[in-house]
């Protein structure tokens, strides 16, 4: 914050040269202007950093389909978001989230439970069959077992 205080009273005075400030502090041009918009228009209090979090995010779903994704996973405790969504279709139309965004929603509300893994007992590290050694190419067999 001091850099950005020192640099706007730099500047301001009478005469300044904002380019060859930019350079002694080492920022853009760009940034040394908007600096100087923001303490023009809100004073000093207009050079503390700013939030970068986004105002509203137009594409997150709506708080009722979210209750109504909630309660129908309540009404059938096992079913996936595949079924949900056609469910909710029936329900609501064509105004329901994708599979992808019923799963985040489940998942985010701690309603999805991890999968078990039935039927595998791990390694018994003993070999599943037992090897032969490679038969010779060329080498006869006799009835004798010899081989020639």
């Amino acid at each position: 914050m001091s850099l950005k205080i020192e640099f706007v009273e730099l500047a301001t005075r009478k005469g300044a040269n904002v380019s060859a400030l930019c350079r002694q502090f080492k920022i853009s041009r760009e940034t040394g202007h908007k600096w100087l918009k923001r303490y023009r228009e809100h004073g000093y209090d207009g050079l503390e950093e700013r939030s970068r979090r986004p105002r509203n995010t137009p594409l997150a779903t709506a708080e009722e389909l979210v209750i109504a994704v909630l309660e129908a996973r309540e009404a059938h405790p096992r079913w996936g978001p595949p079924k949900l969504v056609v469910l909710l279709q029936r329900k609501y139309g064509d105004e329901v989230p994708s599979r992808a965004t019923v799963a985040r929603i489940l998942q985010r509300f701690g309603k999805v439970r991890d999968r078990s893994l039935v039927g595998f007992s791990g390694h018994s590290h003993r070999p599943l069959s037992t090897c032969l050694p490679p038969r010779q190419w060329g080498a006869r067999t006799h009835a004798s077992g010899c081989t020639c």
